[in-house]
């Protein structure tokens, strides 16, 4: 289904947004540029690597230690980072190996620029728990003073997985809920392992990179990553599709399974062979909402007017970013990427090497343009 959009042209390719001097505390005035744009949007895939690598700036890095799938929230007058922390691999390594992505890192900034490594945040589960092996993509939001954790876990890298919850009161000090896992998909769509696949548990295929949105009718919807079970009907085999689906929660605790709301072949082949939709990331913006999704070579999106249906809608090309994160400080609009320099799309030269990036967002119209941070 194509999206009716009002597009306007930018006639400047400068814009300065935010007048607030960077004093500390305060939201400096950050001025992007980037490319000019025809009007309407992007290509569904138009790729350009070098381009998209020129408007990202990398903002945090810390030598021998990466940054994966991530959030940003801003709390007690700062803005906080909260990551997959994994060390580089060496060579003969594999990045799922035991005691890698064991971390969910923590990281503070005044002003998305300059940030100061924290003490992580969360660490695995007890030996014998369901995230005993690897915990990652974590996804922060705060409800009536207390701050929710959602991210996944797992026994052994490339095994089942689940999400499971953690709070706190100050984001620093995080208590496991003791329900344990909060979210395993619903088998009766979802593709699972079976007991001793790679020598842990069964459990959902994927289960993974939460996003939680408010929504006024259904209280809080989370938005997870997922592999799909053979389908009869449509004559696939499992694993054969893979989605971002949804669960509701009037809580953050109990959550109701509300199946796919975007589906996508996951056979398909671009300059790299992982083409699943991953790390799904929704906003709500002049009443549509936007699903961004990591899928071959860069993060896409679709617009939908319900949160809980994205299927059978155009999809449209952002950049080659990785992981993205889309959100708004004061009216200003950025994007994230992370783990890879942005050019390299196959994950082939910087996979699992780098740290967090950053660049603007301009809308014309309801189309997000990739813009370069100049200035500060």
């Amino acid at each position: 289904m194509a999206t009716r959009c009002a597009a306007t042209l930018s006639v400047a390719l400068v814009l300065l947004v935010g007048f607030l001097s960077p004093a500390a505390g305060q939201k400096p005035a950050f001025v992007l540029e980037g490319p000019s744009a025809p009007v309407g949007a992007q290509e569904a895939d138009a790729q350009y690597p070098e381009r998209d690598a020129g408007l990202f700036r990398e903002v945090f890095h810390v030598p021998g230690m990466y940054v994966n799938d991530h959030c940003l929230i801003h709390a007690r007058g700062a803005w906080h980072l909260f990551f997959i922390q994994g060390e580089v691999t060496k060579p003969g390594e594999v990045w799922y190996r035991p005691g890698n992505e064991a971390k969910i890192g923590h990281a503070e900034s005044a002003d998305l620029l300059h940030w100061k490594l924290l003490e992580p945040a969360l660490t695995t589960g007890k030996p014998g728990a369901l995230d005993s092996g690897h915990v990652f993509a974590p996804f922060v939001i705060e409800h009536e003073g207390k701050y929710y954790m959602f991210y996944a876990g797992n026994v052994v890298g490339i095994g089942s997985s689940r999400i499971f919850l953690a709070t706190s009161d100050d984001l620093s000090r995080w208590e496991r809920h003791p329900s344990g896992a909060v979210i395993a998909s619903d088998p009766r769509w979802a593709a699972y392992r079976p007991e001793g696949f790679r020598g842990g548990p069964a459990g959902p295929v994927g289960c993974r990179d939460p996003h939680v949105i408010r929504h006024p009718q259904h209280g809080f919807i989370l938005y997870f990553a997922e592999w799909m079970k053979a389908d009869p009907g449509r004559g696939s085999a499992d694993i054969e599709f893979a989605c971002i689906a949804a669960a509701t929660s009037r809580d953050l605790i109990h959550w109701q399974d509300r199946g796919p709301v975007l589906v996508r072949r996951q056979t398909g082949h671009e300059r790299m062979a992982y083409s699943a939709p991953e790390s799904p990331c929704v906003l709500q913006r002049n009443g549509q909402y936007y699903l961004f999704w990591k899928g071959g070579n860069g993060t896409r999106y679709t617009i939908s007017h319900n949160p809980l249906d994205f299927r059978d809608r155009e999809a449209y090309f952002l950049g080659t970013c990785h992981a993205s994160e889309i959100f708004e400080w004061d009216g200003t609009w950025f994007a994230t990427s992370c783990s890879r320099r942005v050019d390299d799309v196959a994950h082939a030269a910087s996979d699992r090497s780098r740290g967090l990036f950053l660049a603007g967002i301009q809308w014309d119209g309801c189309w997000p343009r990739l813009r370069k941070i100049v200035a500060p």
